[in-house]
C-alpha cells in the first residue's frame, strides 16, 4: 500500500499532467482563432476591392437593339386581350380623345385625362365624333363633357323611355310653356334656394305655381360640411302656410355610402314638419372650372351614392328622386342600375325669359328694397317682356315649328325646362319646373 506521501506526489502529478494539456488546448484555440480572423479581412479585402476593378473595367458602347427588340405583345394570345381595352369599348370616349387617338399612344397603365366618364359601368356606348358623321339622330344622344367637347352615347333599348309627344302637345307662344295632353295637364313648379332673397309665397300660388322644390341644404363640393340652406326653415313655413305643396332637395357631394346616408337623413329629418307631399331629391352635379369631391368617382360609385340615398329616403317613407342634367345622368351614372327610382330632368327648353302667363305685369314689389328699384324692376321687365312678345308675334311660325322639348330619350316624372323664370313674387329670374305625375295625391 502507498503511504500519505506517496498519495500527495501522484496528486500534484496529475494536477501538474492536466495543467500542462490546459494550456495547450488553449494555444492552440488561440492559433485557430488567429488564423480564421487572418482569412476574414482577406474576404474582406477582396470583396471591396473587386467593384473598383469591375467598374474600372466595364466599357460602355452603343447598342443594337432596337424597338421590335423588347416588343412582348406576341407573348399573349389573341383571344387575350387587357381587361382595360375591353372596358374602353364599352364606355364613353370624348371627342377629343377620338381626334388625337392616330397620333399618340396610351399605355394601358396611364389613367386618361377623361377619366371620370371612363370608370364604372355605363348604360349607353360612344360610338363616333362629331366629325366623322352626323349623329343627331333618335339613336343617339348628344353630351356635353365638362371639356367642352361633345359624345354622342347609344340609346340603350333596355331602359324604359318615356312617351311624351312634345311636337304635339307642348305649346310655346313666345312667353310660357304648357304640356297638355286631352285632361292630363303637368303641374307647373319652382325650385328655389336663399338665392332667391325674400319670397312672397302667397303671390307665388296665386300666380299659377302648383309645387315648389326647396333646397334643404348641401354639402360643400371641397370641404364636405353640411350645411342648411338659409332659407329653407322661412320657405317651408311660408309655402305650408300658402298652401303650396312642397318638395325637397338636397345639394349633394357625398363620395361614399355613409356620406349619402348622412345627406338622406339630414334631408328627412330636416323636412319632418312640413308636411313635405312632393319627392326629396338628391342633386347630383357638376362644379365648373373648379375641382370638387365628386370629380374623380366612377360612375358606378357615383351610381351607388345615388341609389343608397333614395333607398334611405324610402325607409322613412318619402319619395326619393335623382335631380341631374341630361349629360350628367347619360355620362355620369349607370342608369340601368337606377330604373326603380323617378328622376327629375335638367334640361333647358329654351334660354329666353320665361312667364307664366300671358299678362302684362309681373309684381316683384315684395322683394323691393325701395319703390325706386321696383321701379326700376318693374321698367326692365316690361322692356324684357315687349322684346319677348316682338319675338313671339314677329316669329310665331319658327316657334310652331321649333321643337322645344327635351330629346332625353328615358323616363322621366319631373322635368326642370328653363332657368330663367319669372313668377310674381319672387324678385330676378327662378327654375320653373313641370311635373307629369301628382306626387301630392300619390
Amino acid at each position: 500500500m502507498l503511504n500519505r506521501n506517496d498519495d500527495n506526489e501522484l496528486k500534484k502529478m496529475v494536477m501538474l499532467c492536466i495543467a500542462a494539456a490546459s494550456c495547450v488546448l488553449l494555444m492552440f484555440l488561440v492559433f485557430l482563432y488567429m488564423n480564421e480572423k487572418d482569412k476574414n479581412k482577406k474576404v474582406a479585402k477582396t470583396v471591396t476591392e473587386v467593384p473598383v476593378t469591375a467598374e474600372n473595367d466595364v466599357q460602355y458602347g452603343k447598342s443594337n437593339l432596337q424597338s421590335k427588340d423588347l416588343d412582348f405583345w406576341d407573348l399573349y394570345s389573341p383571344s387575350a386581350e387587357p381587361e382595360i381595352e375591353e372596358e374602353e369599348d364599352t364606355n364613353p370616349i370624348s371627342m377629343k380623345d377620338i381626334r388625337n387617338s392616330s397620333s399618340s399612344f396610351r399605355s394601358p397603365l396611364d389613367k386618361p385625362d377623361n377619366m371620370d366618364e371612363l370608370s364604372g359601368d355605363n348604360s349607353m356606348n360612344n360610338v363616333s365624333s362629331e366629325e366623322d358623321r352626323d349623329l343627331d339622330d333618335d339613336k343617339h344622344i348628344k353630351v356635353l363633357n365638362e371639356d367642352g367637347t361633345y359624345s354622342y352615347y347609344d340609346i340603350n333599348e333596355g331602359l324604359k323611355k318615356n312617351e311624351y309627344d312634345f311636337k304635339k302637345y307642348l305649346s310655346y307662344n313666345g312667353r310660357n310653356f304648357r304640356y297638355e295632353e286631352g285632361n292630363n295637364k303637368a303641374k307647373i313648379g319652382i325650385d328655389i334656394s336663399k338665392y332667391q332673397g325674400t319670397v312672397d309665397f302667397v303671390k307665388v300660388k296665386n300666380s299659377g305655381i302648383d309645387f315648389v322644390m326647396l333646397r334643404v341644404g348641401a354639402r360643400g363640393y371641397s370641404t364636405g360640411e353640411i350645411t342648411l340652406d338659409d332659407k329653407f326653415v322661412e320657405y317651408a313655413t311660408n309655402a305650408k302656410n300658402a298652401g303650396l305643396p312642397i318638395g325637397i332637395y338636397f345639394y349633394s357631394m357625398a363620395t361614399t355610402d355613409v356620406e349619402a346616408i348622412e345627406e338622406a337623413n339630414y334631408a328627412v329629418a330636416a323636412c319632418l314638419n312640413y308636411g313635405v307631399t312632393y319627392p326629396i331629391a338628391i342633386d347630383m352635379e357638376v362644379v365648373s372650372n373648379d375641382s370638387y369631391r365628386t370629380k374623380k368617382l366612377s360612375n358606378k360609385e357615383r351610381t351607388k351614392v345615388a341609389k343608397t340615398f333614395c333607398d334611405t329616403v324610402k325607409t322613412y317613407g318619402y319619395m326619393p328622386i335623382i335631380y341631374a342634367s341630361k349629360d350628367y345622368l347619360v355620362s355620369k351614372l349607370d342608369l340601368t342600375d337606377l330604373t326603380e327610382y323617378d328622376v327629375w330632368l335638367s334640361d333647358e327648353a329654351t334660354e329666353d325669359i320665361v312667364y307664366l302667363n300671358d299678362e302684362e305685369t309681373v309684381d316683384n314689389s315684395s322683394s323691393s328694397s325701395s319703390s325706386s328699384s321696383s321701379s326700376s324692376s318693374s321698367s326692365s321687365s316690361s322692356s324684357s317682356r315687349k322684346k319677348n312678345d316682338k319675338t313671339s308675334s314677329s316669329s310665331e311660325t319658327a316657334i310652331e315649328n321649333k321643337e322645344y322639348g327635351s330629346k332625353y330619350p328615358y323616363w322621366y316624372s319631373m322635368w326642370q325646362f328653363s332657368q330663367n323664370g319669372r313668377v310674381d313674387g319672387i324678385n330676378g329670374p327662378v327654375d320653373l319646373d313641370m311635373c307629369f305625375v301628382n306626387y301630392a295625391e300619390r
